[in-house]
């Protein structure tokens, strides 16, 4: 039956019919315009053509959103697809939707800012479908390793917005190995930096704070050095910091937040690197130097903590709440502090550096981390347009 009504299809219908053939599910008109029609063909012709296709019941159309979603069902995309196959267009078609993939993708990392998650995730979701197909194909012997690179790079805020971690860091494995060394991997150093960077949150997330983290971050400073890419050189710096505070490692931590102040440009930066180096001394029970660093807010909670003598956890987690409400810190909730505030002659004046550097290392303080580090995270890996997003 599908044949008869393909063979009754025009000359022109059979090919766009085939080119639809390579997406996995709905997909706009742009998409199918991108990659369905040839360089040659008329704009006008587009919304035409998809609406014979759906008159002769070969292409499915939703028209209850903002705009019409298409799909192929399971059975026509598959003949669609055979002949596609018979025809020899598979490298073409695929390669225009690998084009189309890049370019919309990139634009999505720049919306992760602007657009509330719902919006974004309805938008630019629906095509990790076509995402998987393209690398599949690119990554297959009758494929373009080229192409599959360049996908992976483009999707890596697609796969952390969708929580697929696990996903996210077989496909970074998989593209930098197939990114030979030598003159070619040098010539896209840029791509290179960015897998690695994400290969060091994979990492992160994946199997926790061990050592592949900390190294997949470093190697992605070393690029950014290179490029001289400073935006690039704070992301891997930050990444590389977190590890390091994860794994125990203080003192290099704090070596690498003085240099993240040390390159920061703007207020925002600032801002996170006096949280980076807080931190840090935090962790490191230097709780003097802590007291002693500017504009940080946990040096304003140290000198009250001080200077009020507090002497209860609910004390402390008040005091977070007033000072960060003070500061507007977006995403931070001191309420989190309460079930975990450290013991209590850590917040005493009259107990000695010795006395609180133990009850700092005797304190669980990893809800603190997170809550600390949870609003910072998102400033700094949404700022560049090759970002990357904690999944939520």
């Amino acid at each position: 039956m599908i044949d008869w009504s393909y063979g009754a299809l025009s000359r022109e219908e059979q090919s766009v019919l085939r080119g639809l053939a390579v997406f996995a599910g709905e997909f706009g008109r742009d998409a199918a315009e991108a990659v369905a029609f040839d360089a040659h063909a008329n704009e006008r012709d587009v919304p035409g053509q998809l609406a014979q296709l759906v008159a002769k019941s070969l292409l499915a159309v939703d028209t209850h959103g903002k705009a019409a979603r298409y799909r192929l069902l399971d059975t026509t995309r598959a003949f669609a697809a055979s002949k596609l196959q018979e025809e020899g267009e598979v490298s073409i078609v695929v390669q225009r939707l690998a084009r189309y993939l890049c370019e919309t993708l990139g634009h999505s990392a720049e919306e992760v800012e602007t657009l509330p998650s719902e919006d974004w995730l309805l938008k630019y979701g629906p095509q990790i479908n076509d995402v998987r197909y393209v690398l599949d194909w690119a990554f297959s012997d009758n494929g373009d390793s080229d192409v599959g690179v360049a996908v992976t790079v483009s999707a890596i805020p697609l796969w952390y917005q969708l929580s697929l971690v696990d996903e996210c860091l077989t496909c970074v494995r998989r593209a930098l190995l197939a990114i030979d060394p030598g003159e070619k991997r040098d010539g896209r150093a840029r791509q290179v930096m960015q897998l690695y960077r994400a290969l060091g949150l994979s990492h992160a997330f994946k199997v926790g704070f061990a050592p592949q983290a900390p190294a997949a971050f470093a190697k992605a400073l070393e690029i950014a050095e290179e490029l001289g890419d400073v935006d690039a050189q704070a992301e891997a710096l930050w990444g590389l910091w977190i590890a390091q505070v994860g794994m125990g490692e203080y003192r290099a931590s704090r070596d690498n937040a003085d240099r993240f102040v040390r390159l920061a440009r703007n207020s925002l930066d600032r801002f996170i690197g006096d949280r980076m180096l807080s931190m840090t001394l935090f962790c490191m029970g230097d709780f003097r130097g802590l007291a002693a660093t500017p504009n940080s807010c946990w040096s304003t909670m140290f000198r009250q903590s001080f200077r009020l003598a507090a002497t209860s956890a609910s004390d402390l987690a008040s005091l977070c709440r007033r000072e960060y409400s003070l500061l507007n810190f977006s995403g931070c909730k001191a309420s989190l502090i309460k079930p975990c505030a450290p013991p209590m002659p850590l917040w005493r004046r009259h107990a000695s550096p010795a006395t609180q550097f133990r009850c700092a290392k005797r304190w669980p303080g990893g809800h603190v981390q997170s809550w600390f580090m949870s609003g910072t995270s998102q400033r700094l890996i949404a700022r560049s347009r090759n970002c990357l997003i904690w999944p939520n």
